[in-house]
């Protein structure tokens, strides 16, 4: 039998009393996470590979919002995202959270595949475990300071009784939009945190999967989105942040787009019936500010310089000025040109368009 020694026993009590870390979301993740690599390896997250999730992951800990919503394409960065955020929680704000995934298969895989590795290659992260087998399991992860991460998927048991300060749900569009009848995944996971008031955070990511209900309907606003149930439908009750790119031509901003009016095409035919010469032949996006045409090799370099503009904002000399909209949810949508996975122009033919054909949300292509 082994007996703890004194010196461990007072770093750990020192442990359990050292004061809140105040950094940034995105802060904690640059200095504590660690990404596995396709080759094997790891690398510490980067936000130069993805910087439109800068923004999304500072808002998890604004207490001006209960809630920040993310809507983009599959490949952008999200479950690294994600990650960041638990990164801050375990090593800045030590509370009690819960990932809901969409399944109990998908929340046991989540937690076999990305967790395991995140704690195994991220020595802060994983020295933050107790080391007691009963306290690291599939569904529970347990830290020296106390709190529990919960690994759950939308069931009444899991999203009832427990009291618990972070809440982030993914692929919430994959989920039934009422859970056994109680409610939506959204409300009653926000539910869970009302008894920390403007400290409990909800978040939701995901890629849209529901159908428009109003084809026709015509769009009060450039930054909303067609009314959909699901997060796009909590993305329009939120501050609808979109996307602006600065042209490398003529340096102003435009918005991302999100249909293929967006690009200028090498022949005039619908994209669905060219042949695939035509389809992989040289594309370009259009600069809606001026009209310029832009090659995608400016693609990386575009996308670093982006800015998210809220409802109401504006930009003036590079900045984003204005009020935004008084909203409960800080909402972001995210479409496919900015997306890290097909940085690639070569990979992709030399085609803007196929990367927004590869990421971009189906509900809303051009429509007759």
């Amino acid at each position: 039998m082994s007996y703890a020694s004194a010196v461990s026993i007072r770093r750990e009590v020192a442990r359990s009393a050292r004061p809140q870390e105040h950094i940034s979301v995105s802060e904690a993740a640059m200095r504590h996470l660690r990404l596995h690599t396709d080759s094997g390896g790891s690398e510490p997250w980067n936000p130069d590979l993805t910087p439109y999730m800068v923004e999304p992951m500072d808002r998890l800990i604004d207490r001006r919002y209960e809630a920040v919503i993310f809507i983009g394409p599959a490949r952008t960065g999200k479950t690294g995202a994600l990650l960041g955020f638990l990164a801050y929680i375990i090593t800045c704000d030590p509370s009690d959270a819960m990932v809901l995934h969409m399944s109990q298969d998908k929340a046991g895989k989540f937690s076999k595949k990305d967790l395991r590795r995140m704690y195994r290659e991220s020595p802060t992260l994983g020295a933050e475990l107790t080391g007691r087998a009963s306290d690291n399991n599939v569904f529970e992860k347990t830290h020296k300071s106390g709190n529990v991460l919960y690994i759950g998927w939308p069931s009444a048991s899991q999203l009832s009784g427990e009291t618990i300060k972070y809440m982030a749900i993914t692929d919430m569009d994959r989920m039934s939009l009422s859970v056994e009848g109680e409610g939506s995944p959204f409300l009653m996971a926000k539910k869970r945190t009302q008894t920390f008031l403007s400290r409990g955070r909800t978040y939701v990511e995901t890629s849209p999967g529901y159908e428009v209900t109003d084809p026709k309907y015509s769009l009060r606003h450039p930054h909303e989105a067609p009314p959909a149930p699901g997060a796009v439908a909590l993305y329009n009750q939120g501050t609808m942040c979109r996307r602006y790119l600065p042209c490398p031509h003529c340096g102003e901003f435009f918005m991302e787009p999100s249909d293929f009016s967006g690009f200028s095409f090498a022949h005039n035919r619908d994209l669905l019936g060219a042949t695939i010469p035509e389809a992989i032949g040289e594309v370009h996006l259009i600069c809606t500010a001026n009209g310029c045409l832009i090659d995608p090799s400016h693609k990386q370099a575009m996308s670093r310089a982006g800015l998210w503009v809220p409802a109401g904002g504006r930009i003036e000399d590079g900045r984003v000025v204005g009020e935004p909209r008084d909203a409960p949810y800080a909402s972001y949508w995210l479409t496919g040109v900015s997306a890290a996975a097909v940085a690639s122009s070569a990979a992709l033919g030399n085609s803007w368009a196929r990367a927004l054909a590869f990421t971009s949300p189906t509900w809303w292509m051009p429509r007759p």
